[in-house]
């Protein structure tokens, strides 16, 4: 769902109000979700940030990105990498030498 849809009642026609304190009824809020399993466009095209059915650009502004950016760390392999390392190691729980699943961290 594209920020203008929703603002013109474009595609919320008939879907009734947002819950309180949110922007979007459930269907708007699936629609991205939606696009990136279904739209024929995206064959292949793994790895991006998505928001409002379109791909999001990195913000390298100060504050907070606007709506259709992301902050550059979002998509840092190296971090992507350490934080599945990371996780393995929590998942596979305590080593055989008693040290906790973290090991030296």
């Amino acid at each position: 769902m594209r920020q203008h849809e929703v603002a013109d009642g474009g595609m919320t026609e008939g879907l009734g109000a947002a819950a309180p304190g949110t922007a979007f009824v459930t269907e708007q809020g699936a629609a991205t979700t939606v696009w990136a399993a279904t739209a024929p466009e995206l064959s292949g095209a793994g790895g991006g940030h998505l928001e409002d059915c379109s791909f999001a650009r990195p913000w390298h502004g100060d504050g907070p990105p606007p709506r259709g950016h992301y902050l550059p760390y979002a998509m840092d392999a190296g971090r992507a990498d350490r934080l599945w390392a990371l996780s393995e190691r929590l998942l596979a729980g305590p080593t055989t030498e008693g040290q906790g699943a973290t090991g030296g961290m």
